[in-house]
């Protein structure tokens, strides 16, 4: 346990997100606050044109670029905890 947040726990939510991108996308987004409009308009227009793959890798550019604004140095591990805490 670390920041608040079990690791495991932690993996699980992330995995749960990708999922169901969508759903995952206003989930994490309630929490961190990294999406802007267009973005998830456009994991959502992925997602029910049925490509999941595109709707996933959408969520994921915009979430790994938001941890890697958390400071050079910082693992990715710490920065999902800091958030998660």
């Amino acid at each position: 346990r670390a920041f608040g947040i079990d690791l495991t726990d932690a993996a699980k939510e992330l995995a749960d997100a990708f999922a169901d991108p969508t759903k995952g996308a206003d989930k994490l987004n309630e929490r961190l606050g990294f999406l802007d409009a267009a973005t998830r308009n456009t994991i959502r227009n992925f997602q029910e044109q049925g490509n999941i793959l595109a709707a996933q890798q959408t969520l994921f550019d915009a979430f790994s670029s938001d941890l890697q604004k958390g400071g050079s140095g910082t693992s990715y591990q710490q920065i999902v905890c800091d958030h998660y805490s």
